[in-house]
């Protein structure tokens, strides 16, 4: 379950939610695919839920949240389990390995066993940008927000290179690629920067990554 900063939150996807004492606490599960979900993420405000499932679809859920002011400090992870289904997306008929979801929950990226990742816009819900990025199924992906772009700007070796993502992608190929993602205030993606070249691949795996 990948939903930083509250990635315990996350489990409410498959029907639990977090108490205060960090008990799992049983509530309604709610089914929102066909097949077995493969990735699951929540964003940051903790009421968009993420889910890539072996049914080739993305599925992008908003939660309900009702806190109990009783809770303190711990009622934004109280999370009830209504939910309303806001986006549904089938890419192909290959299964979409793994998703996640920027801070604000406005895109989603998903990685896909056609080899591919592609970021979905979900306001619009359109796909911004598709490229192929490894040479055997995408398996797993994440996503770090580089807000200040002091990292984008080490590894691209350009100082005036713009804040951006992180995007860690990994393979049944064996590798483990990182890439640079910019959003546009259009909400558009620039191809140059995602897709295009990796700022760093690793080829010291023995087997196919299953996690990144």
């Amino acid at each position: 379950l990948k939903s930083p900063p509250a990635s315990a939150a996350a489990a409410a996807a498959g029907g639990w939610s977090l108490g205060p004492s960090m008990d799992m606490q049983g509530s309604i599960p709610f089914a929102l695919h066909k097949d077995p979900v493969t990735s699951v993420w929540l964003a940051d405000d903790l009421c968009t839920l993420a889910t890539s499932s072996r049914d080739a679809s993305l599925k992008i859920t908003a939660l309900e949240k009702d806190p109990d002011p009783t809770l303190g400090p711990n009622a934004a992870l109280h999370l009830h389990s209504k939910a309303r289904l806001r986006r549904s997306f089938t890419s192909s008929d290959l299964t979409l390995s793994s998703c996640a979801l920027t801070p604000d929950g406005s895109f989603a990226v998903v990685g896909s066993w056609d080899n591919t990742t592609f970021v979905y816009n979900v306001e619009s819900a359109y796909v911004i940008s598709r490229c192929e990025v490894h040479d055997d199924s995408v398996s797993c992906l994440d996503l770090v927000p580089d807000a200040s772009g002091d990292v984008l700007r080490t590894l691209e070796g350009d100082p005036a290179a713009e804040p951006g993502f992180l995007v860690v992608t990994g393979a049944w190929d064996a590798t483990v690629k990182l890439w640079s993602l910019r959003l546009g205030s259009d909400g558009g993606s620039r191809r140059e920067d995602f897709g295009t070249h990796p700022l760093m691949e690793l080829f010291d795996m023995e087997a196919p990554v299953t996690c990144v």
